[in-house]
């Protein structure tokens, strides 16, 4: 009779946790058609989002890099532009010394 009882005390768990993984699932079903709607209302192409992603950050990577050499230009420039403005005739300028420029 114990047998009995343990077989259906063990089919009982077994229903219980089978009715656990099929809900997960549904779940999981749930939200994978919920994020192929959200791709294909984005017209993502999956086939190929690693290339367009590495692509646009390759991109970016570069632009960035242009930024930072202009901006390194624009300060260089600017920082000539301060040493041109204090220069005055007959004193040595601070970068070279000379007492004469044509600026």
């Amino acid at each position: 009779m114990l047998d009995i009882d343990g077989w259906y005390l063990q089919n009982d768990n077994i229903t219980k946790l089978v009715a656990h993984h099929e809900r997960a699932l549904a779940e999981k079903q749930n939200e994978l058609s919920t994020l192929l709607k959200e791709i294909e209302d984005n017209n993502i192409d999956i086939v190929n989002f690693e290339k367009i992603y590495d692509d646009a950050i390759l991109t970016l990577n570069n632009r960035e890099k242009e930024a930072t050499e202009h901006k390194t230009n624009f300060e260089l420039q600017q920082k000539m532009a301060d040493y041109a403005n204090a220069l005055h005739d007959g004193e040595a300028c601070p970068l070279c010394g000379s007492k004469e420029h044509p600026h």
